[in-house]
């Protein structure tokens, strides 16, 4: 059996990173026609998302992207920090299938071995088994889970400065507002159906063994 790679936001984002910058040079010449285009209506301008060496906000407006005239040289440096950051997201989200993958085979081996299993002291290690695997395996689901959630965090951040699109925040957003859609979200509770079903094995093998 196997695992989806990864949340389908993922996988599209520094692509859709890289096409905000690739049009940079023709969002300039959008945003410099844009107040003529709109007649007055009042559109509020952008600023400069750099912040200055002593910590204040560029007070010049956006023409590139995020980025005003001066630092416009910066939007690739930030682009590379988008992508490192990005590609952790991804290693760690690789990561958790692989993990998950690992622990399935696990407990579906003692599941099997135990269904087959006649003598009882056997039946007894098996459930213990599968007890302490489920056991890792969940805590290095909801631990995975955790680490996830705070590096696609730090992704949406970086996303919203660096691509004009905004296409992982606006994605991603979506997915926190309905996380039963996500199947990491899912698949970090399968481990505790397992713990649980170990549970009730172990205790039926250890009342059988106890009446005897």
């Amino acid at each position: 059996m196997s695992w989806p790679s990864g949340d389908s936001a993922a996988s599209g984002s520094s692509a859709a990173a890289s096409g905000g910058f690739a049009s940079g040079s023709s969002a300039a010449g959008d945003a410099g026609a844009m107040p003529g285009d709109q007649g007055g209506r009042g559109v509020t301008p952008r600023m400069c998302s750099v912040d200055l060496p002593d910590g204040s906000p560029c007070p010049d407006l956006a023409i590139t992207g995020s980025y005003c005239e001066r630092h416009a040289d910066v939007a690739d440096r930030d682009f590379q920090v988008f992508q490192a950051v990005h590609d952790h997201f991804r290693q760690d989200l690789r990561e958790f299938w692989q993990r998950s993958n690992f622990y399935l085979v696990v407990d579906g081996v003692l599941v099997s071995a135990f269904a087959t299993s006649h003598v009882r002291t056997l039946q007894l290690i098996l459930s213990c088994a599968g007890l302490i695997i489920s056991l890792f395996w969940l805590l290095m689901a909801r631990g995975s889970i955790a680490w996830l959630a705070l590096w696609r965090a730090e992704v949406r951040r970086i996303d919203l400065i660096v691509n004009r699109f905004h296409s992982f925040s606006t994605i991603e957003g979506r997915l926190q507002r309905k996380p039963w859609l996500s199947p990491s979200w899912l698949t970090q509770w399968l481990p505790a159906c397992f713990l649980a079903g170990w549970v009730v094995i172990f205790l039926l093998v250890l009342l059988r063994a106890t009446s005897v």
